[in-house]
C-alpha cells in the first residue's frame, strides 16, 4: 500500500480498515488512517481489534510514514498485531509513523502488541492516544499509546509519548513473558532517545511494567508525567510491580507527580537500577517517596553519577522512602540533595524492616553526597527506623552527610537504644525519636578509644546524663537516660556538623566502657 487514504470504515470485529491474516506481509508507506471504527451494533461500543490496522499470523509488516488518526476499538485503538513469527526475524517495523488521538475501550489506545509480536519502532510519535470506558465515562484500561502483553523483544528508539492516558501506564504498559528493553535487542523491552511528556494514568503515569518485563531506558527524558491523584495513585513515571525489573542509564526524570512516588513506585520483588547520569529532579508526592517509593521486598540501586535533586513529600521520604522488607543501596558517585519531607526523612526515610547499604569511594566523583536536605519532624539527610544499616567507604571523608536540617536528626534520625561508632573517622549527629527511649545528639571524630561504645552501662536511677548546652537538632533533652545507647556504623562514612557538645553526670556511678575522659568531659 502506498500513499493510500483510508477514512471513516467501520468493522464489527476486527480491523475497521485494513486486516491483514496468515502468512502474509504488509508493506505500507505515506498512508493515512482516520475516523475508522471497530464496533458492536449490539452494545453501542467500541469492541475488537484494530480500529485502523489488525494484522495477525506469521507475515512481515513494515509501515513507513503512516498517519493514523481518531481511530477506535476495544483493543489496539489504531493497529493491533498478533504475529507468530517463523523465524528470528523482526516480523513488525514502524518509522517515522504518527498515532494520534486514538481510543481503545481495553488495552493500546494507539498500539496493541501481542503473542510473539517483535516490534520495532522508530522515529514515531505517539500523542493524545487513550484507553477509554465509555459507559462509566472514564480513564481505564491497559497503555494509553502502547500495550504489550507477549513474549517478544521490544524496541523503541527516538520515540515521542505525549499526552496519552490509561488506567495501568498512562504512555506504555507492558506485561512480557520474558524480558522488555528500550536499547538492546537481547532484552524484551528498550527505549533509547525517548521523550515521554504529560501522559497520565493512575498506575504509572508513562510507564508501568509486571511480571517478568526487563525495561531498560537509555538516553531518554521523561518529564511532567502524572498518576490520578487519589489515594491510590502511584509511579508518575513509572510503575514496576510482580518481579519486574528496569534499569535506567543517562535519563532526565523531572517534574513528574504521584501520591506515592513522584517519579517511581515499585513493589512486589520489583528491581529499579539506576546508574550513569540519572538526574531525577522536582518531583513530588502528595504522601511518600517525593522521587521513589519502595514496598514489598523491592531493591532499588543507584551508582554513578545519580542525582536526587529538589524532590517533596509531604509525608515521608523526600527523596526515597523503602517501606516493608525493601533494600536500597547507594552506591558510588550518587548525590542526594535539597529533598524535603513535611514529616521524616527529607532524603531517605527507611522503615523498621528496610535495609540500607552506602557504598561511597573516595574522590569529588565517587563519593556519596547527601546534603541540603530538609524534614520538618525527624532525619533530615536520612530517616533510619531500621537497624539494617551498613556504610562502607574506603578512606576518610568518602562520604558526606552535611548541612541537612530537621528538629531532630538534622543530619540522621535513628530510634534505637544503640548508638556504636566503628571508625575514628567518622561524624555522626543522630537523634532517637520520642516514644519513651532514649534521645541523644552525638558527633564523634577520632573516637577510635570507644570498645563497647555504650554511653553508660548504668541504670538511670543511678547515673543520668543532662545536656549543659542545648544542640543545634535539639535532640537531647534533659534528665533523659543515655544507658545503652549505640548506633551501628561501619564505616568512615561523614556526617558534617562538627557541633561541639558537653555532658554532665549526675550521680557517683562511673561508666565502664567508656576511654578516660570522656565520662564527663567534652565530646566532638
Amino acid at each position: 500500500m502506498q500513499a493510500a487514504v483510508l477514512r471513516n470504515n467501520t468493522a464489527s470485529s476486527a480491523g475497521g480498515a485494513v486486516y491483514v491474516s496468515g502468512a502474509t506481509d504488509l508493506h505500507a508507506s505515506d498512508c493515512v488512517f482516520e475516523g475508522n471504527t471497530v464496533f458492536d451494533n449490539a452494545t453501542q461500543d467500541v469492541a475488537g481489534y484494530g480500529g485502523a490496522l489488525n494484522v495477525e499470523g506469521s507475515g512481515h509488516v513494515m509501515l513507513s510514514n503512516i498517519t493514523l488518526v481518531n481511530n477506535r476499538a476495544g483493543n489496539g485503538g489504531a493497529i493491533y498485531a498478533e504475529l507468530h513469527p517463523n523465524s528470528s526475524e523482526v516480523v513488525m517495523r514502524m518509522h517515522a509513523t504518527v498515532l494520534r488521538n486514538n481510543l481503545a475501550g481495553i488495552c493500546g489506545g494507539g498500539l496493541h502488541v501481542s503473542w510473539a509480536t517483535r516490534l520495532h519502532a522508530s522515529d514515531c510519535v505517539f500523542e493524545g492516544n487513550t484507553v477509554f470506558d465509555d459507559a462509566n465515562q472514564v480513564v481505564a484500561g491497559y497503555g494509553g499509546a502502547l500495550n504489550v502483553d507477549g513474549s517478544a523483544p521490544v524496541t523503541l528508539s527516538n520515540i515521542t509519548l505525549v499526552n496519552n492516558q490509561a488506567y495501568y501506564g498512562g504512555g506504555i504498559f507492558a506485561a512480557l513473558t520474558n524480558n522488555v528493553n528500550l536499547s538492546s535487542p537481547e532484552v524484551v523491552m528498550h527505549m533509547h532517545a525517548t521523550i515521554m511528556r504529560k501522559n497520565s494514568g493512575k498506575r504509572g503515569g508513562a510507564v508501568h511494567v509486571s511480571g517478568s518485563t526487563q525495561l531498560q531506558a537509555a538516553d531518554c527524558v521523561l518529564e511532567s508525567n502524572n498518576v490520578t491523584m487519589s489515594n491510590s495513585g502511584a509511579g508518575g513515571v513509572l510503575y514496576v510491580d510482580s518481579s519486574a525489573s528496569a534499569t535506567l542509564v543517562n535519563v532526565a526524570i523531572l517534574n513528574n507527580e504521584a501520591t506515592h512516588g513522584g517519579a517511581i513506585y515499585a513493589l512486589q520483588n520489583s528491581r529499579v537500577n539506576l546508574s550513569n547520569a540519572v538526574n531525577v529532579s522536582s518531583n513530588q508526592a502528595v504522601y511518600s517517596g517525593g522521587a521513589v517509593y519502595l514496598a514489598d521486598f523491592t531493591a532499588l540501586s543507584l551508582s554513578h553519577g545519580v542525582l536526587l535533586k529538589n524532590n517533596f513529600a509531604r509525608q515521608a521520604g523526600g527523596g526515597i522512602a523503602a517501606f516493608p522488607n525493601s533494600t536500597l543501596d547507594l552506591g558510588p558517585g550518587v548525590q542526594v540533595v535539597n529533598n524535603t519531607a513535611n514529616n521524616e526523612g527529607g532524603g531517605v526515610y527507611m522503615d523498621d524492616t528496610s535495609i540500607l547499604t552506602v557504598n561511597s569511594q573516595a574522590g569529588a566523583t565517587s563519593r556519596v553526597l547527601v546534603t541540603g536536605n530538609a524534614a520538618k519532624q525527624h532525619g533530615g539527610g536520612f530517616c533510619l527506623l531500621s537497624e539494617k544499616f551498613t556504610w562502607h567507604s574506603v578512606r576518610a571523608a568518602a562520604s558526606l552527610n552535611i548541612l541537612n536540617t530537621a528538629p531532630y536528626g538534622a543530619d540522621c534520625y535513628v530510634p534505637t537504644t544503640h548508638l556504636q561508632v566503628v571508625n575514628g573517622t567518622t561524624e555522626l549527629s543522630v537523634t532517637s525519636r520520642l516514644d519513651g527511649r532514649v534521645q541523644v545528639t552525638v558527633n564523634a571524630s577520632g573516637a577510635q578509644g570507644i570498645p563497647s561504645a555504650r554511653m553508660c552501662r548504668r541504670s538511670c536511677k543511678e547515673s543520668q546524663w543532662v545536656q549543659r548546652k542545648p544542640p543545634i537538632s535539639q535532640g537531647l533533652q534533659p534528665s533523659r537516660c543515655l544507658s545503652e545507647s549505640r548506633l551501628v556504623i561501619l564505616t568512615d562514612f561523614l556526617f558534617g556538623h562538627s557541633w561541639r557538645h558537653s555532658w554532665q553526670r549526675h550521680g557517683s556511678a562511673q561508666c565502664p566502657g567508656l576511654p578516660q575522659g570522656r565520662c564527663g568531659g567534652k565530646y566532638r
